[in-house]
């Protein structure tokens, strides 16, 4: 049995589309969320991410296709849906003149929580995503990362089996950005599901076990993330020698493209994929053979980067990447 076969699948969208003034924003979208784990949602501003997730939570009609939540369709079906399902949108809307606590007071409330039980219930909450000092602010003094930690405590509320978080770090500083998505992953170890678009790759790639890659409104690829790279290889790569100038030299004498970069340090070595195993076994021989400190060999790209920049602009990103880098900027 396949793992597809055995998993349960909770969130099943097939062929769906969405035009906007006779343009289709997201076309022909057919994907799959199995319970348990978190889901990355992956592609560039524009490509369609925030459509989708509107469609999901029953924000959007689609213009055609069919979408299932926990077997419920969320357009036609949105209370049963919401019920199981915590939402942060891209924008939040808050009530800017309450403090934080009376604004998801009131919230908790709307989902049937007493007075009592809704205060003790928010207090959690916003320890929980770091803002529990902030309790009594006025929501349109705080800053822009406080309200995004405010949208995800408001997410979390009824205790979800579902969480679904468009670009859950905006407006984070680094810190912040570090503490909502460790805190995600603590989310999906208590076994929710999750479901987190964003444009940062390298913020996808350190929690989701899943990605599927839009661009354009289509679906490019979707999988586990050890599946699409495994049979990735870059053609650039990066080497960090004592001996840089010693080095660039031999490579020159067996027909590498290679370039010193400004600093004399890193070399960068276009590598033939036919001649792969042949070269990862080169550079090791010739640093040991010369006695040359071999500090780092690695490719030059992350290969799940490679994926995303070869499907979303095939012509012209991985080229300007690979040609930005070379430049040293």
């Amino acid at each position: 049995m396949t793992d597809s076969e055995s998993e349960e699948i909770i969130v099943q969208t097939k062929s769906v589309t969405k035009f906007f003034d006779q343009t289709p924003v997201v076309y022909r979208l057919s994907m799959d969320i199995p319970r348990g784990g978190i889901y990355g949602l992956l592609g560039p501003n524009g490509a369609g991410k925030s459509t989708t997730i509107k469609m999901l939570t029953g924000c959007l009609k689609p213009s055609s296709g069919a979408i299932s939540v926990f077997g419920y369709n969320p357009w036609s079906e949105r209370a049963q849906v919401m019920k199981k399902v915590g939402y942060l949108p891209e924008r939040t809307g808050v009530l800017q003149d309450k403090t934080a606590i009376k604004h998801l007071v009131f919230l908790a409330r709307l989902g049937g929580l007493s007075r009592e039980a809704a205060y003790k219930r928010v207090r959690i909450i916003l320890n929980q995503v770091g803002i529990g000092n902030m309790e009594n602010s006025i929501i349109s003094k705080m800053s822009a990362g406080e309200k995004q930690r405010l949208g995800l405590a408001n997410a979390l509320l009824a205790d979800p089996s579902f969480l679904i978080l468009d670009e859950p770090t905006a407006n984070l500083d680094p810190e912040g950005r570090v503490y909502v998505l460790d805190l995600i992953n603590d989310f999906a170890s208590q076994g929710k599901t999750i479901l987190i678009s964003s444009h940062i790759l390298p913020e996808i790639q350190r929690i989701c076990s899943r990605i599927g890659i839009i661009s354009q409104g289509h679906l490019l690829t979707a999988g586990r993330i050890t599946d699409l790279v495994k049979n990735v290889y870059d053609e650039d790569y990066l080497i960090d020698t004592s001996h840089p100038n010693e080095l660039f030299e031999e490579l020159k004498d067996v027909s590498y493209l290679s370039n010193l970069s400004k600093d004399g340090v890193w070399i960068y070595a276009r590598c033939d994929p036919n001649y792969f195993e042949t070269f990862w076994t080169l550079i090791p021989t010739l640093c040991s053979e010369n006695n040359w400190k071999l500090r780092t060999f690695k490719s030059a790209r992350d290969p799940l980067e490679r994926v995303f920049m070869d499907l979303v602009n095939p012509q012209s990103a991985y080229a300007e990447a690979r040609s930005s880098e070379r430049r040293g900027n």
